[in-house]
């Protein structure tokens, strides 16, 4: 029984340990400026290959360098630089860009389940 506690202390700081990366589309971006003239409101949903897309196109998201994401259950967990996490997909998020590289690359984004689908004006 002694054993017991030391060895389930260690697979509990394990699980801990191991985190389900998830692929995510990113860019370089220099700027971390966000234009609120641009923006769009999109339903983000999981992709295996991107981490991230809008559900009515298809189309990756494209997060700055340094973001990462991971596995949430069913779905996906974008972390910033400092590891909190800025979306979950299944929801409705606004989103502006930092800059356009030949994509948007996202430079703020708020959960907006109120939210019309579309963009703002450009």
């Amino acid at each position: 029984m002694r054993v017991l506690g030391p060895v389930l202390a260690l697979v509990l700081l394990g699980c801990g340990l191991f985190v389900d990366r998830v692929p995510l589309h990113t860019a370089d971006s220099a700027s971390g400026a966000c234009c609120i003239l641009m923006y769009w409101v999109v339903d983000v949903v999981a992709d295996p290959t991107f981490g991230t897309i809008d559900k009515a196109t298809g189309q990756p998201l494209t997060w700055p360098a340094r973001y990462t994401a991971r596995r949430a259950g069913s779905e996906v967990e974008v972390l910033d630089p400092a590891g909190r996490v800025v979306l979950t997909t299944g929801g409705r998020y606004w989103m502006s860009p930092s800059e356009y590289l030949p994509e948007w690359v996202i430079g703020e984004v708020r959960p907006c389940p109120d939210c019309e689908l579309g963009s703002g004006p450009l």
